[in-house]
């Protein structure tokens, strides 16, 4: 789910525009168009939109995900997996540059040990 565009949809459904936002969160109306065109927001970040339209928004996004019958550990992985349309083109058949990553996911403790074989197998 790209956050940028599920802010700016709500923008539209409650008739908001980028200045009545900005004005809200003390931000300039350039600000919150880049913040519309990122696919990944801070969690402080998203607050701020969340107090702003008043509405939850992690709930809504939970939904979502609710509506697209994404229920298991093991799909919202398969989701969370699709490589973006800019990272698919940069990726070229058969190389492989051997960079590493990481990443930082913060799980219940009741589901770290469900994760961790998710993530191993």
């Amino acid at each position: 789910m790209h956050i940028g565009h599920f802010i700016e949809q709500e923008l539209t459904k409650q008739r908001l525009s980028v200045a009545d936002v900005a004005k809200e969160l003390n931000k300039s109306e350039t600000a919150v168009r880049k913040d519309l065109k990122k696919d990944a927001l801070h969690q402080s970040v998203i607050d701020g939109y969340s107090r702003a339209l008043n509405i939850n928004i992690y709930e809504l996004l939970a939904q979502e995900l609710k509506e697209l019958n994404i229920t298991s550990p093991k799909g919202i992985m398969e989701v969370a997996a699709e490589p973006s349309e800019e990272y698919k083109k940069t990726i070229r058949k058969g190389k492989s540059n051997g960079e590493s990553i990481s990443v930082t996911i913060q799980v219940p403790a009741s589901k770290k040990a469900e994760l961790l074989n998710l993530l191993t197998s």
